[in-house]
């Protein structure tokens, strides 16, 4: 059976991550998202993992294979193996193949995994809020004196509402708000509080279990065996589909008002022939309300549509434009329908249909359809009428026409995969993106714009650059978190320092440039979404994010809306820097005769507090359609509980403080591990020996602002080894960042090259030892001997030339005597 996808649903793939299983599984659809977010609440689900293929056989004794989308294991130790559907299509899916469903049933009831069809319908919006809401902070360290301020309230008051027990517990921690929500809604996530269930968060009544409020029901689905016995009924497709494009075009044309007149306008005049006086234009005028351009242009339409003798479905499809001007030849019935019976056998079939029946291009297919309308004696339709209806088929279903025509992964691309996420939080999904500065700026910042009377290379400042910038923004209110220049290329060490200040809350650089609207909120994220560049999906990023427990969102190439939040928002940033002098502009045309690099005038330090005021300035405005700032929207939301920063354990804060840093694997040598052109050593030996005997590959990390030390990660135990560089001894007792290292390391390659040009080459040293070497008188060599005359003139001393110059090696002339042969050499 072909699986089909319904390009009208919007869905999503990626992966989830479960926090009270510690686990992380992929999702191949929107359902399926929710799903596992709703079961990673519910405690009587004590295991989730993706279903394994099971084998079953057809009437016919073909052998095929179904896969699950899930198996739960139960409290009560049954297992469940759950298909995740939308529920429209579930009647139609048990309609068109009931007998293969009750197969599949059969044979996983018989292996004790009874299927179950979890659809859409199952659960409610509230529901699913609830779980992304408390599903987060599964195993969270509750502070013990804020739950013993809820339960000793909810003891005495019962149940209440949300938000009023946020509000109690917040008085008596006074003002600890993070630390009061993790707390409250890892209790909920515990179950150490029940919700009121179909009600929203924050409104929902919660109480102590076992009181006034029942638990939540477990959301598992319906048995397949049941759906079969009481199939849902088929929904129907939308009346869009099945009705023809300008066919819905006209019948919405003649609904408007415009129509309506234009209708009235041809009941009256719909022969084009009869000239209009002037009277004809103000009868017609006041009679119908159109202008007289209108009832002008409308003559003209008359006339292309080929009037009179016309209904006015063909003047309107003219007005349409769907003619363009002239009408078309309508084409016989039984030529559409040879047309359509061809293409459903010949075109849009599976590509492992044979060459002789599946046609490989459209001129293929043209070729039967003409042959089958010779032989009906039927008039043949032109190629490009064939190329049309085949548009058309593919319009009415793209995703289906792709699926069809080029196999699941071209469905796959055209299906809307990214779907829509449901946010309600601040802090629930951070952007993060960067892009280079639309501005060149120079290395001492000059007070003066320096004008050049050429263009050219020779011309640019030196030292003009342009930086780049990383943005995090926040999804919900279109907040910037933060917004860093940086002068190098951005890089995995660029991203982590970006993320570990925004995490940590660190304000310092803020606070230099003169920002007085500090971001809202600090902590955790609950998801992070980056693009598909080298600087964030690489192992480095994913490893903090994955042991920080951040969901990673990866925007797709694809999808091209997705990430349109954070695209704009650096758009709108860095069209402020147009404003400056040295600005690149975003395009050629509006630069330019402009020559941005020799106008460059701005130091780095210039660049970064105009950024940091220009962020500012964006918080301090409304988001469309928003009453409040984005600052104050941030805030309101955290102050009304909306807040999904997490806060910070003691193990991440160690961990953000000191081990999220690049690292680099290294495999162990005789004297130890190389790294940045360094020799690092084992602060004690004795752990590192056993590593570089066996040549093992460790992970290395260092700090970027201190690489004198690093750490190395043991590949079996996990316990860092301090490592220690061995530096010049110029460099030694004080820190060495890597860029103080690669500067000094640019010093000694430039010290190196002067050092060489002075220093005489090895053949010119061979050059000289051979023209000093005294030549000996022709005819005093023993018998045999090959005399070398080496004519080396010494050049005559120039001027010009340098004391340093030395005379060029040149070609040896070689000459051999002649020794006649002794008597005993001829025996």
């Amino acid at each position: 059976m072909i699986r089909t996808y319904e390009g009208s649903t919007p869905s999503r793939k990626g992966t989830v991550l479960l926090r009270r299983f510690n686990i992380t599984l992929p999702f191949e659809s929107t359902i399926e998202e929710c799903a596992l977010r709703l079961w990673d609440i519910d405690p009587f689900i004590t295991s989730i993992t993706r279903a394994e293929g099971v084998d079953y056989h057809l009437p016919d004794g073909s052998k095929h294979i179904y896969t699950p989308d899930f198996t739960l294991t139960l409290a009560d130790g049954r297992l469940l193996s759950v298909d995740c559907k939308p529920a429209g299509i579930v009647g139609a899916m048990i309609a068109n193949a009931a007998l293969i469903w009750q197969i599949k049933a059969e044979r996983l009831a018989g292996l004790g995994q009874p299927l179950y069809i979890f659809r859409d319908s199952d659960y409610s919006p509230a529901r699913l809020q609830q779980a992304q809401m408390f599903g987060r902070y599964c195993g969270y360290d509750i502070d013990p004196h804020v739950r013993q301020d809820i339960v000793t309230l909810l003891r005495e008051c019962g149940a209440m509402q949300m938000s009023a027990v946020r509000d109690f517990a917040l008085r008596l921690a006074k003002g600890n708000e993070a630390q009061v929500d993790a707390s409250l809604k890892g209790m909920l996530a515990a179950q150490e509080l029940v919700a009121e269930a179909e009600v929203k968060p924050l409104a929902c009544r919660i109480d102590l279990p076992g009181n006034s409020l029942a638990p939540q029901h477990s959301v598992l689905g319906v048995p397949m065996l049941a759906l079969l016995q009481n199939p849902p009924p088929v929904m129907p497709e939308p009346s869009t589909k099945q009705q023809p494009t300008h066919l819905h075009r006209e019948e919405k044309f003649k609904q408007s008002a415009r129509g309506t007149r234009l209708l009235h306008l041809f009941v009256l005049y719909n022969d084009p022939s009869q000239p209009l006086e002037e009277a004809d234009v103000e009868r017609l005028t006041a009679a119908t309300g159109v202008s007289r351009p209108s009832l002008f242009r409308f003559r003209a339409a008359l006339q292309a549509a080929g009037a009179p003798g016309i209904t006015f479905s063909e003047v309107a499809a003219v007005l349409l434009g769907e003619t363009k001007g002239r009408p078309r030849r309508q084409l016989d019935a039984q030529v559409a329908a040879i047309m359509e019976q061809l293409t459903r056998q010949h075109y849009f079939i599976p590509l492992d249909r044979k060459e002789g029946v599946r046609a490989r291009s459209v001129a293929d297919l043209y070729a039967w359809i003409a042959r089958a309308c010779q032989d009906e004696e039927l008039p043949v339709p032109g190629y490009n009428t064939v190329k049309r209806f085949l548009q058309r088929w593919t319009d009415r279903d793209p995703v289906q026409a792709a699926l069809l025509r080029d196999g699941r992964d071209a469905a796959h691309k055209l299906e809307a995969r990214q779907g829509r996420l449901d946010l309600l939080c601040c802090g629930e999904l951070l952007t993060v993106d960067c892009t280079p500065a639309d501005l060149f700026t120079c290395e001492d910042g000059s007070l003066d714009i320096v004008t050049r009377a050429k263009r050219g290379k020779g011309q640019r400042r030196k030292g003009a650059r342009r930086a780049n910038i990383v943005t995090v923004v926040d999804a919900v209110t279109s907040e910037v978190v933060r917004s860093v220049v940086f002068a190098e290329a951005i890089s995995a060490a660029s991203i982590l320092l970006v993320l570990r200040d925004v995490f940590l809350g660190e304000q310092q650089e803020l606070n230099q440039a003169g920002v007085t609207m500090l971001p809202v909120g600090a902590g955790l994220p609950e998801r992070l979404r980056i693009d598909s560049g080298s600087e964030f999906v690489n192992r480095q990023v994913s490893r903090a994010l994955t042991h920080l427990g951040i969901d990673v969102l990866q925007r797709n190439k694809p999808s091209r809306h997705h990430g349109g939040i954070e695209e704009r928002t650096i758009g709108t940033l860095t069209h402020q820097q147009h404003l400056l002098p040295g600005t690149s502009m975003n395009t050629i045309v509006k630069r330019g005769e402009y020559d941005a690099q020799a106008g460059a005038i701005l130091s780095l330090e210039d660049l970064i507090k105009f950024n940091h005021r220009i962020v500012e300035r964006h918080n301090q405005l409304c988001a469309p359609l928003q009453m409040l700032t984005r600052h104050e929207h941030a805030a309101d939301l955290v102050r009304r509980g909306l807040g999904a920063w997490s806060p910070l354990s003691a193990v991440q804060e160690d961990y953000l403080r000191h081990r999220m840093r690049p690292q680099e694997v290294r495999r162990c040598q005789h004297e130890g591990i190389s790294l940045h052109d360094l020799m690092y050593v084992a602060a004690v030996p004795a752990e590192l020996s056993p590593l570089i005997v066996r040549r093992a590959n460790v992970d290395v990390v260092f700090d970027a602002d201190d690489i004198s030390v690093a750490q190395a990660i043991h590949p079996d135990t996990g316990k860092l080894i301090d490592l220690v560089a061995r530096v010049p001894r110029e460099l030694e007792g004080q820190p060495l960042s890597l860029k103080v290292w690669s500067a000094y390391k640019r010093r000694l390659r430039a010290s190196r090259q002067v050092a060489e040009q002075r220093a005489p080459t090895n053949q010119q040293i061979a050059a000289q030892v051979l023209a000093e070497r005294p030549q000996r008188p022709a005819g005093r060599g023993k018998p045999g001997t090959v005399k070398t005359d080496v004519d080396v003139p010494k050049p005559s001393p120039s001027p010009k030339q340098s004391s340093s110059t030395l005379p060029a090696l040149k070609a040896a002339k070689i000459e051999f005597e002649f020794n006649p042969p002794t008597p005993h050499m001829e025996a």
